[in-house]
């Protein structure tokens, strides 16, 4: 490519015709297909521009039949830098998307893969999974690196971030522990969906049979719920209830819930909701049949209907149709060990 820049840069018209680019550019190509994907590609670097008024050919392929020539682009390229920096450079990192882009994005990269460049020189690949601080410390002497100044993105962009095996790690469980419970055999735990209910529930923490009061955070309970064991290693047998909202979205995150760990919906809670009149729902939340059907299993007839009703007609119940008396009432005098 870097030859095809030379040529245009040497032409010294501001504006040329297809029919000379093709001239300009035959010595590169080997077929009238292989000369319009260069073309196309250089459209889209913004190094040709099309004339608009002079339209556009018919093939499949089509090009522009006038083209005006973007001389700042030409000259901004960053073709000898990159070569250079190729000859360099370990030989997995890739520098091929910076062909695409202004020399300015190589220069605002080039001293964090320099950095990554001189660790995989001396050390290579690691041999296990890291943590994303882990690998952001290796390369940058920085752990925020991947996560929040735009690492993750980089190391995308070479392809080296699945050659680093770099490893999800989850945010750590929100939860409050009952001090009277930590001997029992048996641990009971309620994870509730949004914060709110959390709230309204933990100053009735030391009054229930329940060990600890969890904020699943919507669906960040999904990869949270993974650190449990560490978080609370207390043995003895522990029993996990659910509540959240009744619409589709709340549903789905008990339905994924429930295939981690054991999840016991917290029906005296859901009862109490239907109950009160129902809200108004969200419209963007996508149907997932499965996740419904497990869920309304648990319910009567009449509460399964109900649900279904609600939900078929957009409308839904939060959490939050009950007040916190009503929630800290249910927690204290409900028997939970008859629902498992």
């Amino acid at each position: 490519m870097k030859q095809v820049y030379d040529v245009l840069k040497s032409y010294k018209k501001q504006t040329l015709s297809l029919g000379t680019l093709e001239t300009l550019l035959t010595p590169f190509v080997d077929s009238y297909e292989s000369f319009s994907k260069m073309v196309l590609e250089l459209e889209s670097r913004e190094v040709l521009l099309p004339i608009k008024s002079k339209g556009r050919t018919s093939r499949q392929l089509s090009l522009a039949l006038g083209y005006r020539l973007n001389r700042q682009r030409l000259n901004d390229t960053v073709i000898d830098t990159l070569q250079h920096y190729r000859r360099m450079f370990h030989p997995a990192i890739n520098l091929d998307d910076y062909y695409t882009k202004s020399k300015q994005v190589f220069e605002q990269d080039l001293e964090a893969l320099i950095k990554i460049d001189q660790y995989l020189q001396t050390h290579g690949f690691p041999d296990s999974d890291q943590s994303s601080p882990e690998v952001s410390f290796l390369l940058m002497r920085d752990e925020k690196w991947l996560d929040e100044q735009g690492g993750r993105e980089l190391l995308k962009r070479v392809r080296l971030y699945d050659q680093f095996n770099i490893r999800s790690v989850a945010d750590p469980l929100s939860m409050a522990i009952n001090p009277h419970q930590l001997t029992t055999s048996v641990h009971r735990h309620l994870i509730v969906e949004n914060k709110a209910t959390f709230h309204s529930l933990l100053p009735a923490l030391v009054e229930t049979n329940f060990s600890t009061l969890i904020y699943g955070q919507g669906k960040a309970i999904l990869s949270s719920v993974s650190l449990f064991d560490d978080q609370f290693p207390v043995s003895g047998k522990h029993q996990f209830y659910y509540f959240g909202d009744i619409d589709r979205e709340g549903i789905y995150i008990w339905h994924l819930l429930n295939q981690k760990r054991d999840m016991t919906l917290a029906v005296p809670f859901y009862q109490a909701c239907l109950e009160k009149a129902q809200a108004k729902g969200k419209t963007h939340h996508q149907v997932r049949e499965q996740a419904l059907t497990d869920f309304l299993q648990v319910f009567d007839e009449t509460s399964q209907h109900q649900i279904a009703a609600a939900l078929n007609s957009r409308y839904y119940y939060p959490q939050e149709i009950l007040t916190t008396e009503e929630l800290q009432t249910i927690w204290r005098e409900s028997r939970w060990d008859s629902l498992t």
